[in-house]
């Protein structure tokens, strides 16, 4: 009997241990990182995930190394998202959400991005992979 009580509690052991969680296939993580001349850089980063019956997005730049008061528009595969002003210290963000919780960076729509897709900030230009 305890045999057979352990060889279950061992076989429930193993199928959890390898069971993929839930919250790790959850959602999509992107990122694609940009360099320029000097210290010029950017980063884009884009997640989605179901939260209830809807799909927050979130797709965010941060720039640096900028010369203050620049603009740069941001683009993803040729379609404009944006635009980032750097500020006095050469740094700028574009942070835009679907169904998020700020509702102060919220955007009616955003294009679904997946690994491969392209962007640009001003001269700067990158691809998203997995994160």
């Amino acid at each position: 009997m305890f045999k057979s009580l352990f060889v279950v509690l061992a076989c429930l052991i193993a199928v959890c241990s390898f069971t993929p969680r839930a919250e790790a296939s959850a959602g999509t993580r992107l990122q694609a990182s940009m360099r320029g001349p000097g210290q010029l850089k950017a980063v884009g980063r884009y997640e989605e995930r179901p939260r209830g019956n809807v799909t927050e997005q979130r797709f965010k730049v941060e720039l640096q190394g900028a010369k203050p008061g620049t603009q740069f528009e941001v683009r993803v595969n040729g379609v404009v998202m944006g635009t980032i002003t750097a500020n006095g210290f050469g740094r700028g963000e574009l942070d835009q959400r679907v169904n998020g919780d700020n509702p102060g960076t919220g955007v009616p729509s955003l294009p679904h991005i997946v690994a491969g897709n392209s962007i640009t900030v001003g001269t700067l230009s990158g691809t998203f992979i997995l994160n």
